[in-house]
């Protein structure tokens, strides 16, 4: 019987028939001595919920005793032998020294499957650590072999689903020990290799071990479980292995209901594992089994091991460790004595953690003040966690009280507050919280600049930029003036400091600072320190932003070199730099090398992360735009409806990725024509962006200046000419004259006003975004746009002898780049052509208008690849 779960009550497990009962006695008493093809079954060793297994005795070719697993009478419908066949599948395809090899498969007479495997004559790894009375780094050291074990199943497509001690079996071999994971009946194909049908999880079912199951697996109506349910079991065994204990302790099952249980694991945050052991009742004897004493065993916990086992055990997945090398990695790190990736979470995260859960409640002041102060105090915590904290502490908790949580009393708001809202919103209780610190820590600046960092971060979530870069700015001196300008924190401020104006569009502001960052961490760090890594990318991303496309794509190759080297080719980050990469490739109209980086990343992420992983989403979201700019509409359709339709379920409508897609499938209907389609789903998205993002983020005007593109389309010159003006208004402000949407959305202005016969001044608007294309030197066939049709503007003006040059340089620089053109953009260069013949036609010149139109008609469309 498994030990795991002999304490659950019945009613968890189906009841066996009389007949099922008699049945496995048959098979578990009257075949021992008895043979199963070439194996004499010698004593049954174990029993779970679909087989029984054996010690058997291979006879033949070779003597050698074994393992052997037989599926029980009585279990063997279609849907369990396929399991069981899935798990002798998954043990055939691992080859790893701490997984138990499978050695041969069969039926036995009646009919029954079989497979033979590895015999681990061992104990569970927590049975064994007790009982050698293993220290906490020598618990991690042969801990680590079974996560790589773990990692290994995974590259090869397999989560194992049900990781816990009784599956992984410990034993002395040659002076050492050695582990070996078993039981993968309830592995789970990534790929293709296994009966995906079989594997799914039944609706309302759940499979695993209670105190060792995923949030995910907790979940009856989820099925897109990924290698981070394994992260989170991996969590809980190490979490055992430390503190003596699971999270969800075994008695609390006997007395919790089944649904209970299930909301448990999904909700409610485990302690820390140091805490856990302190409070425990135990603490001395399972100090002694640990090799240590009370007061050191807890010291040691403390900090990094708590911050690597509750990484590991985080409910949002997306916050665990992406893959099992990152879990290792981080406790190599800790046996080496480096700084470990894992650290408590971010204010920012658990303010919308806190938000999304209590949105009701958040309706009044104290519970908005609440989220402000848990995500000042955690800050201030980590800040200040030396011998000072105590002092600290007390500061804060001041503040607190007479800054932030005395605004609960309607005595100190403003009888306009009342009248207008009379609950207190986050952005009211920020502005007074930001207000009130002057002053207050005077003699204590590391406080103030934490406490000032920490509502730049809600500042930015809110997208109130201009207030978030002034309380970064702050916080930002104070650790200069007192830290140092090498110190991590000090540099924490300034990476915070450039996102904050990269989030603005001031690129290069932004630029400036993280390059500063860089050589300071390169200097203090290291080159491959994933502080380094990190800002590295943001760097390629800030010159992205600013159509820096060669110095993007340069640093971005030169990342996923160390990034590959040092992290793996699947990690998260390498992932994240990959897909970047692809989307410079796509800006630069490189489609023959962006698609296919964008479907390798996609693969793997669906493979890592799952169909509904918000990164897996956004890469479908990518490759269909790159369709889209292809003209391969009809593939680019479908993958968006696709992805809209997750992105509803699991983010909602009003989710900045779900308002991207949809502003995305809108930019679709247009390119396809259907100007009134796009117009209506444009006023749709439009709406939510303004009210989630704000009137004036760079994703509300990209939505905006595709709306002012309908109205173009169907000819509503007046409303296109009026949009433009105002994305080009805000682009001015927000991104900065010389942005490429601002040069574009002056040039769309410019077009409409063409339309409209308003010569002078669409030449007005086509000059200037002219010259901004010269000034960045930008050499796309968009500039060459802007030359053809400034020189229609000033054919239309009668200015023949201006407008010729403009208007052949303006084709012809389009023609060399029509492998880099959107499908969208090919019309222009069709319209192009036919303003050179106007023009000579116009002019009075027929020869060369013939001539012109014959050169036209023998110029062939070049299909849509980039040139080797």
């Amino acid at each position: 019987m498994n030990p795991d779960s002999a304490s659950l009550p019945a009613p968890w497990t189906p009841p066996e028939t009389p007949e099922d009962l008699s049945r496995t006695i048959r098979i578990s008493e009257a075949t021992l001595g008895t043979s199963i093809g070439a194996y004499k079954l010698i004593r049954q060793i174990g029993e779970g919920g679909m087989g029984i297994v054996y010690q058997a005795q291979q006879l033949q070719p070779l003597r050698r005793d074994v393992a052997l697993k037989v599926i029980k009478p009585g279990m063997d419908s279609k849907q369990v032998i396929a399991r069981f066949e899935s798990e002798r599948r998954a043990l055939a395809l691992m080859d790893h020294p701490n997984i138990a090899r499978v050695f041969d498969a069969g039926t036995t007479a009646t009919g029954l499957p079989y497979f033979v495997m590895e015999l681990v004559d061992g104990v569970p790894i927590t049975t064994y650590c007790d009982s050698r009375r293993l220290t906490i780094r020598e618990r991690i050291e042969l801990f680590i072999p079974v996560c790589q074990a773990i990692q290994h199943a995974h590259q090869k497509g397999i989560i194992h689903r049900d990781i816990k001690p009784s599956n992984i079996l410990t034993k002395q071999q040659e002076n050492q020990a050695v582990s070996k994971v078993i039981d993968f009946g309830l592995a789970k194909a990534l790929g293709g290799q296994l009966t995906e049908a079989t594997m799914m999880t039944n609706l309302g079912n759940v499979m695993g071990t209670f105190q060792y199951m995923s949030p995910e697996q907790a979940d009856v109506d989820r099925q897109d479980l990924d290698t981070r349910s394994d992260v989170y079991s991996l969590g809980v065994v190490l979490y055992e292995l430390l503190a003596g204990t699971t999270p969800l302790e075994s008695q609390r099952l006997v007395k919790t209901s089944y649904l209970e249980i299930l909301h448990y694991i999904r909700e409610q945050e485990a302690t820390l594992p140091s805490e856990r052991l302190r409070q425990s009742a135990a603490l001395k004897s399972l100090s002694g089994l640990r090799n240590s004493d009370s007061a050191r065993i807890v010291k040691l916990l403390n900090h990094e091991l708590d911050w690597i086992v509750m990484k590991a055990l985080e409910k949002d997945r997306t916050r665990r460790y992406e893959t099992v090398s990152g879990l290792v990695r981080d406790l190599q790190r800790y046996l080496e004595g480096e700084p470990v990736e894992a650290a408590p979470p971010s204010t920012a995260y658990r303010l919308r953690k806190f938000v999304g859960k209590y949105r009701l409640l958040l309706a009044t002041t104290a519970a908005v003040v609440l989220v402000l102060s848990v995500g000042v105090v955690v800050t201030t915590w980590m800040a200040v966690r030396a011998g000072r904290a105590e002092q600290e502490a007390l500061a804060v908790n001041t503040f607190l009280q007479t800054d932030l949580l005395a605004q609960a009393s309607t005595d100190n708001q403003a009888l306009s507050d009342t009248k207008t809202d009379p609950n207190l919103t986050v952005r009211t209780a920020l502005d007074r919280a930001a207000a009130r610190i002057e002053g207050k820590f005077t003699d204590q600046p590391l406080v103030e600049a934490s406490i000032r960092q920490t509502i730049s971060s809600a500042y930015t979530d809110l997208s109130v930029y201009q207030e978030a870069q002034r309380q970064v700015e702050r916080a930002l001196d104070l650790r200069l003036r007192v830290l140092g300008d090498r110190n991590p924190q000090t540099l924490e401020s300034r990476a915070a400091l450039a996102t904050v104006l990269e989030r603005q569009g001031k690129f290069s502001q932004a630029e400036s600072l993280y390059v500063q960052v860089l050589e300071q961490r390169r200097r203090v760090l290291g080159n491959e320190h994933p502080s380094t890594l990190r800002t590295m990318y943001s760097l390629a991303a800030t010159y992205g932003g600013q159509g820096k496309y060669d110095q993007s794509e340069a640093l971005y190759t030169k990342l996923l070199e160390v990034q590959k080297r040092v992290l793996g080719e699947t990690h998260f980050d390498t992932l994240a730099s990959l897909a970047n990469l692809a989307a410079i490739y796509h800006f630069q109209r490189k489609y023959t090398k962006a698609e296919p980086l964008y479907t390798q990343v996609l693969e793997q992420r669906r493979r890592l992360l799952g169909e509904e992983h918000t990164n897996t989403l956004q890469n479908m979201a990518n490759l269909a735009e790159l369709y889209t700019d292809e003209g391969k509409y009809s593939q680019a359709e479908p993958l968006y409806s696709h992805v809209v339709a997750i992105q509803r379920r699991v983010l909602g409508e009003n989710h900045r990725s779900t308002i991207y897609t949809l502003n995305s499938m809108a930019g679709l209907q247009n390119n396809q024509g259907q100007f009134a389609r796009a117009e209506t789903l444009y006023n749709a998205v439009l709406k939510n962006a303004s009210r989630g993002l704000g009137q004036q983020h760079p994703l509300t005007l990209t939505i905006l200046n595709g709306l002012a593109s309908a109205y173009h389309g169907q000819g509503k010159s007046a409303q296109a000419e009026r949009t433009y003006s105002l994305v080009l208004d805000f682009r001015r402000r927000v991104l900065g004259p010389g942005h490429p949407d601002t040069i574009k959305t002056l040039a769309s202005l410019g077009e409409v006003r063409l339309e409209q016969h308003e010569y002078i001044q669409a030449e007005i608007a086509l000059r200037e975004a002219l010259a901004l294309y010269e000034k960045t030197n930008t050499d796309r066939s968009e500039r060459y746009g802007c030359q053809s049709s400034l020189g229609a503007s000033l054919l239309g003006q009668k200015k023949y002898t201006e407008a010729e040059p403009l208007l052949i340089s303006g084709y012809e620089g389009m023609l060399q780049r029509e492998v880099t053109m959107t499908a969208q953009d090919r019309s222009s260069l069709t319209e192009a052509g036919h303003r050179v013949v106007k023009l000579y036609t116009d002019w009075g010149k027929p020869e060369k208008a013939v001539e012109w139109g014959k050169r036209l008609s023998n110029v062939k469309p070049t299909a849509n690849s980039e040139n080797p």
